[in-house]
């Protein structure tokens, strides 16, 4: 089997090409311009270009058994149309790419914000109706980003697969983790409500098996499907043991979820649009916060569906994921 692959050095990316690897397939990666190759690992053919240059990436599906799209933009805050240009524009491109070359299939990772990020999303299945009105332009973009694909695909009849992790983490995530972690340390953290709330875990090598489960069951095609590790992990747990386990203080202190969204909504300036951007944004923190949500989807379908089972738990990706800070942030991970 050769799989393409967009997005193959960022932090999911990474997960699933190793697995991919790992069960035996070829693979091919459409890295953006100026990306060192070295990012990926051995055998990898790597192909360069951006994901809306048409040309690049008709090139770079060519021959593909699965085509996996996962490039996007995803920092949490940057000027609106950026994220039209890349998360809609990008997926176009790929899409229309895909169906010239008739390739075998198409797995897409979306995201569950689609189903909006102020929400909780306890108990949500897929049919659960998309987010109307946005926060932030990342989330309208995946959600135009979703809908554009699903009205291509079918009209063209390319077998294609999404797939909506929740809350990403594990090691090689530069973004979220560190910012946590980092936040942890200052003498007036707090979480947000009683730290009840349970939590929409997306390990990022569990998300891996289940794109590898997507790209190649005869189930999965057509079918939208939630995936997260499913582990009951309440915020409270979540960032005690991660807290334990850097030798940090547990962290006790709390504000009411209330009054933390009030201050946000009137402190904070609306989304930019469209010119630089120099501080964090109201829906920026809004997904910083996604501690305080009740979050845990439904994930029958692709449990019932594939037969998905997360094949790392939560203890193992704790220990993975703090062993890989301390490696790559020596300094920061001093208690």
């Amino acid at each position: 089997m050769l799989a393409m692959v967009t997005g193959g050095t960022g932090f999911l990316g990474s997960h699933l090409v190793r697995t991919l690897q790992e069960r035996g397939a070829s693979v091919r990666a459409l890295l953006r311009p100026g990306t060192p190759p070295e990012l990926l690992p051995a055998g990898v053919d790597a192909r360069v270009g951006d994901i809306r240059d048409a040309a690049a990436v008709g090139g770079a599906v060519q021959g593909a058994d699965v085509v996996y799209h996962l490039a996007g933009l995803v920092i949490p805050y940057g000027p609106r149309h950026r994220y039209h240009e890349i998360n809609v524009g990008g997926t176009e491109t790929v899409v229309e790419a895909c169906i010239a070359a008739r390739v075998g299939r198409l797995v897409y990772v979306s995201t569950m914000v689609v189903l909006g990020i102020e929400c909780d999303r306890r108990g949500l299945a897929e049919d659960a109706p998309y987010a109307t009105s946005f926060v932030s332009a990342y989330e309208e973009s995946k959600v135009k980003a979703e809908q554009l694909l699903v009205e291509k695909t079918r009209a063209a009849g390319l077998p294609t697969v999404i797939l909506r992790p929740g809350m990403g983490w594990g090691p090689r995530d530069r973004m979220m983790f560190p910012a946590m972690v980092g936040a942890m340390k200052l003498p007036f953290f707090f979480m947000v409500g009683n730290g009840r709330n349970t939590l929409d875990l997306s390990y990022a090598g569990n998300v891996a098996h289940a794109l590898w489960l997507a790209g190649t069951r005869d189930e999965a095609v057509n079918r939208i499907y939630n995936v997260a590790d499913g582990f009951s992990v309440t915020c409270h747990q979540y960032l005690s043991t991660v807290a334990t386990a850097l030798g940090l203080p547990v962290p006790r202190r709390r504000l009411p979820r209330g009054l933390v969204q009030f201050i946000m909504r009137v402190i904070m300036p609306p989304e930019p649009e469209p010119k630089d951007v120099t501080r964090p944004t109201h829906g920026h923190l809004l997904r910083m916060c996604a501690l305080f949500r009740d979050s845990e989807p439904n994930t029958s379908r692709i449990r019932g569906e594939l037969g998905y089972a997360p094949p790392v738990d939560f203890a193992t990706g704790v220990a993975e994921t703090v062993a890989w800070y301390r490696k790559t942030h020596p300094t920061e991970a001093k208690g």
